[in-house]
């Protein structure tokens, strides 16, 4: 019987969560005061920016590996009309994207088997 394994994930858990949410702590209070500062609103504004890119740098990463035969490219083309044009939420379109790759898949339909962006290996 291991006994140390609820003091080894409290210790995990502890190092993992413990340095945000003393940093989380010690900022709170100065929070409203530092948000009305001009160069640093000016700084989150950037931060925001700079988030947002690295999440469409991984994104387009993620796509050129991802996306491999036409009917991986239509799963994701149903998926993006759904979210944009029909604002859907998030689970529908993932579903409704997952469903395209299926209907045109080798075990339905057969159809998009050709090689589109990667090469397959």
């Amino acid at each position: 019987r291991d006994e140390a394994g609820g003091w080894g994930a409290l210790v995990a858990y502890l190092s993992l969560f413990g340095p945000g949410i003393l940093l989380l702590l010690a900022v709170t209070p100065f929070w409203a005061m530092l948000r009305k500062l001009s160069l640093f609103a000016d700084f989150l504004a950037g931060i925001n920016a700079a988030g947002a890119g690295f999440i469409a740098a991984a994104a387009v990463m993620l796509t050129m590996h991802a996306i491999v035969k036409a009917h991986h490219a239509a799963a994701a083309m149903a998926s993006v009309a759904l979210a944009v044009v029909f604002k859907q939420s998030v689970p529908a379109c993932i579903l409704g994207g997952g469903l395209v790759g299926l209907l045109l898949s080798e075990h339905v339909l057969n159809l998009g088997m050709a090689t589109y962006c990667a090469s397959s290996q």
